[in-house]
């Protein structure tokens, strides 16, 4: 979410990467039936379109601008989208967005404004949004002796929110190409977190175009003389204009004091709005009426109509609505005055619109000298805004900022598992450390979008496991998590050295320590993001290489204390030089095929009687029963007495 001055959302680089409204919600978590990307506050409608200031929009292009559409820029996390929020700044209008924000789903706010005062409220609503509040550091004071010049947030100057504690803010100081703090940013230690790029940022902006459609500094009442009435407007009961010499402007009530009981209007021209981005009026208004700031006495109000015919009050003002420090004793002659300036809702934009003042005064008075109200410079302006593809270079730690807002939604796009404190860390400790930023933020360092990428990888997986005596290939369950490996018959497993390939930050035990496998032993991988994943390793040994070549293994054993008899697991390598009368049967389909019987102790331990006896099984398979084999070829066979039967099942 971008709280702003508005987004062009339908810029060509931006009109893609914009959030679906569809089904927003307002403040306070009601349905809005539908937003046009998000919401205007400032304004109170669903069009938050820019109408003074290119600011917003330029935050969402460094944010989100689409990649690969042959069009000016690439954003940080172009995959994002964003839902534009557009507000004058005022405490009540960004607690309501930052709660807008909360109820539609954003994840991170983008909040390139600060100012000077320590707003409980406003804290209070950053503290209630359960995503990252990305804002900036300052450039510079927001006082008169503003000089451009970066300032110490810890003790020059304290810009809020920047310098809240709350757990979600980080703070973003500017920095340049040449990797410098920006000479404008503001810095400090405990206050501001992390640099990113701020200087000579290029990005998208509007294409505002104004029509002033009376005039550049609207109706001055200037050609008009007292007691006539400008060009298409028209004076109730004691409306008029009022010379002062230097400037003319126009009253509610040209009596001094003014009348009690009065309720008059005074309409202006037709103006074509429709077609409008955005409209607004606007005009220097001053009072001197009743002082009362629990209700109303003697007011002037504007009305707007989209048909000439039918009104609304819009706004409404005296002498206290006027007044900024809200004391009468302090205004000069008894009056005060403002400039006053109103957003006209788009129900509004037609051909047929037109606007009136109202003078309105009951019977309790006058005020203090009873000269009422005046109007002056009265202004109707029209906003057009194109979908040019445009852009521009701005500075400033607005620029900055969404730097670290894109990196945000970066970080949590590619790993959603990840908390916010996860994704703040991540942000602070992976950037590059740079001499111009130590001493001057939390972390001392400017970010580095790769390497917080790399350290928000939630991969965690082993991929490979051998073992270097292992039998066939490593079985990796990845669903279950296990490992199994075979080792041949005889193999001593209790300091067996793997060879570990992972995804993933580290193993533990690591890859090349020595283990013992007599039982499964648990591996576990970490992942760059700190989360884990453990495996069973399951190492088993073969079975006898004679055993398996054989159907039926038979013997006497040479000792007490029983005999044995058609038990292939009785009879193992291991033991087998401890029977006699020992012979091995092999079948075809349950057919015996051959028979090798020894009348004296075998002895196993040479490698090639326990070769031959192996093949001979596998032989006696592929022959059928008809096997041509000189036992007399097997040194270690000689002696022993063998003997082999074959059977003919060719039958």
């Amino acid at each position: 979410a971008v709280i702003d001055t508005g987004v062009a959302y339908n810029h060509p680089d931006l009109i893609n990467k914009m959030w679906d409204g569809t089904n927003c919600k307002d403040e306070n978590g009601n349905a809005l039936g539908g937003c046009n990307s998000g919401y205007d506050f400032e304004d109170g409608d669903k069009i938050p379109l820019p109408t003074t200031s290119s600011h917003g929009t330029h935050i969402a292009g460094t944010i989100a601008a689409e990649k690969n559409n042959g069009k000016g820029i690439v954003g940080v996390a172009p995959q994002t989208k964003i839902m534009a929020i557009k507000s004058s700044l005022s405490t009540t209008e960004v607690v309501k967005a930052i709660s807008f924000a909360q109820y539609n789903g954003a994840r991170v706010i983008n909040a390139s404004w600060g100012g000077t005062v320590n707003d409980a409220v406003l804290k209070s609503a950053i503290n209630g949004f359960d995503g990252l509040f990305i804002t900036a550091s300052g450039n510079g004071t927001l006082t008169s002796d503003w000089d451009g010049v970066g300032k110490n947030n810890d003790s020059d100057s304290h810009i809020y929110p920047c310098d809240f504690d709350s757990a979600n803010i980080v703070c973003v100081a500017a920095s340049d190409q040449n990797d410098n703090l920006s000479t404008f940013s503001n810095y400090g230690t405990t206050s501001v977190d992390v640099g990113a790029p701020g200087t000579n940022i290029y990005s998208t902006i509007a294409d505002i175009s104004s029509s002033y459609l009376n005039g550049n500094s609207g109706e001055t009442f200037e050609s008009t003389n007292p007691g006539s009435t400008p060009s298409n407007w028209s004076f109730g009961l004691n409306w008029g204009i009022y010379d002062f010499g230097s400037n003319h402007v126009l009253y509610g009530d040209l009596n001094y004091p003014y009348l009690n009981n009065a309720n008059t209007i005074s309409i202006g021209p037709t103006y074509n709005i429709s077609g409008a981005s955005e409209a607004v009026i606007d005009f220097w208004a001053s009072c001197d009426t009743q002082y009362k700031t629990d209700g109303w006495a003697d007011y002037m109000a504007l009305e707007i109509s989209s048909d000439g015919s039918n009104y609304s009050e819009i706004l409404r003002w005296d002498e206290a609505y006027l007044d900024s420090d809200t004391n009468e004793a302090n205004n000069t002659n008894g009056k005060t005055t403002d400039f006053l300036t109103t957003i006209i809702n788009s129900s509004y934009f037609t051909s047929n619109f037109k606007f009136r003042f109202r003078w309105v005064t009951d019977a309790s008075g006058t005020g203090s000298s009873g000269d009422g109200c005046l109007l002056d410079d009265v202004r109707v302006t029209k906003y057009t805004l194109g979908s040019v593809e445009k852009y521009d270079y701005m500075d400033g730690t607005s620029m900055a900022t969404p730097h670290v807002a894109g990196l945000a939604a970066l970080i949590e796009g590619y790993n959603s598992n990840l908390t916010i404190a996860q994704v703040k860390n991540i942000i602070l400790t992976t950037g590059d450390s740079i001499s111009a930023l130590s001493g001057k933020t939390v972390s001392g360092k400017r970010i580095n979008a790769q390497i917080a990428l790399q350290s928000s990888n939630s991969a965690k997986a082993i991929t490979a496991f051998t073992i270097p005596v292992q039998n066939g290939e490593t079985i990796i369950n990845e669903s279950a998590h296990t490992i199994g490996i075979t080792v041949p018959f005889g193999t001593n497993v209790t300091a067996l050295v793997p060879t570990i390939t992972i995804t993933g930050s580290s193993v533990n035990p690591a890859s090349g320590a020595a283990q013992n496998f007599t039982n499964p032993v648990t591996y576990t991988v970490t992942a760059a993001d700190s989360s884990t994943q453990a495996y069973t390793v399951t190492v088993t040994i073969g079975a006898d290489p004679i055993a398996t070549a054989f159907d039926v293994i038979s013997a006497t054993l040479a000792g007490p204390p029983n005999n044995v008899s058609n038990n292939l697991n009785d009879v193992t390598t291991a033991n087998i030089g401890s029977f006699s009368g020992l012979y091995f049967e092999k079948s075809i389909s349950g057919t015996p095929v051959g028979k090798l019987t020894f009348s004296s102790v075998l002895n196993l331990s040479n490698d090639e009687t326990k070769t031959f006896l192996q093949n001979l099984g596998n032989y006696l398979d592929q022959e059928n029963g008809r096997i041509a084999l000189d036992v007399s070829t097997a040194a270690a066979l000689a002696g022993k007495g063998a003997t082999l039967e074959m059977y003919d099942v060719t039958s």
